[in-house]
């Protein structure tokens, strides 16, 4: 799981990439506020693991570029 938090801001972004039932894979991402129940999330379908980790990739890119920095323990290093 990636989990990235933005202080300034007092918001929070997690993306996780996992296997569904049908040996498919997943990119479940989810967002919202540090100090409220505000939030969403989102399940998208990718093509391959390999695709996942292109997208995680650039939603990291993404997060930073925003002012988001890394939080937690990241399973895949970017």
């Amino acid at each position: 799981m990636y989990r990235w938090i933005n202080p300034e801001k007092g918001r929070y972004y997690h993306a996780h990439l996992d296997n569904d039932l049908f040996g498919g894979w997943t990119l479940v991402l989810a967002w919202g506020g540090l100090r409220n129940r505000r939030g969403n999330m989102q399940v998208n379908a990718v093509s391959s693991y390999e695709d996942g980790l292109q997208r995680l990739q650039a939603i990291d890119k993404r997060r930073r570029r925003r002012g988001y920095s890394p939080a937690g323990e990241l399973s895949v290093p970017l």
